[in-house]
């Protein structure tokens, strides 16, 4: 199985490296940062970090937050000259919520920097998304429920959402274009029997990779581990076949 995540990636730029040490000189810029534009979001998932009262980032949220237009513009006029390599969109929100993304990635476009976004994908549609396509590093699209009633009860959204991302994922790939399409399957006791159903439609859309990953359900490493001790052998079996 081709592993293409990896936390040994800042090696592959041995000169920021070997300008850290260096105090006397200048520090080169950041290889990469991670822009949240918004925190408003279309979804309302039950274990989004970002919403849960109980978790560090849930208590520190002010939904109502996002940078103007005229400094995200500003933001990337800087970065370019500084010499960034790569921004990231996240949250906060959901970053194709935010109204100015498309004036945003036609800014980066005419950069050198290379960019992503994480996404719900509810919103992965139109001019901004087949920019994306054509332009983009990488998208990664979250998703949970296997089918449109267990999607609605994970996210809070009304039905028919489910299939509307499905769609947004297959037309996103008939843009055509070099960007590699992720998919990052949420997982918990709800899910974990689905891994296989999902992975199986998920390929047929013609996605370029699966990462299967932890809900978090608390601040606490050991809580987590004790909430997924009980279907890690089932997803790991899931996965396999």
């Amino acid at each position: 199985m081709k592993q293409v995540y990896t936390n040994m990636k800042i090696f592959h730029f041995k000169d920021k490296i070997d300008s850290l040490p260096k105090t006397e000189e200048k520090i080169l810029p950041p290889v990469h940062i991670r822009l949240k534009p918004t925190n408003v979001c279309c979804h309302n998932c039950q274990y989004c970090a970002y919403r849960a009262d109980n978790l560090q980032l849930g208590k520190d949220m002010v939904i109502k937050d996002f940078i103007p237009k005229e400094k995200i513009l500003e933001i990337i006029k800087d970065i370019s000259e500084m010499g960034v390599k790569a921004v990231t969109f996240s949250g906060g929100g959901e970053p194709f919520c935010y109204p100015h993304l498309l004036e945003t990635v036609k800014a980066l476009s005419k950069t050198n920097i290379k960019f992503a976004a994480l996404t719900n994908g509810a919103r992965m549609e139109g001019e901004v998304a087949e920019l994306f396509a054509h332009n983009a590093t990488w998208l990664r699209v979250s998703i949970d429920g296997w089918d449109d009633e267990s999607y609605s009860a994970y996210r809070n959204v009304p039905s028919g959402e489910f299939e509307k991302v499905m769609k947004n994922i297959e037309n996103f790939k008939r843009f055509g274009g070099k960007c590699y399409l992720g998919v990052s399957i949420i997982t918990g006791q709800k899910n974990a029997s689905h891994i296989y159903d999902l992975i199986k439609r998920l390929k047929s859309l013609g996605v370029n990779s699966v990462k299967v990953a932890p809900c978090i359900v608390s601040n606490s490493g050991k809580e987590n581990n004790e909430y997924h001790k009980p279907i890690f052998s089932v997803v790991k079996e899931q996965i396999s076949k």
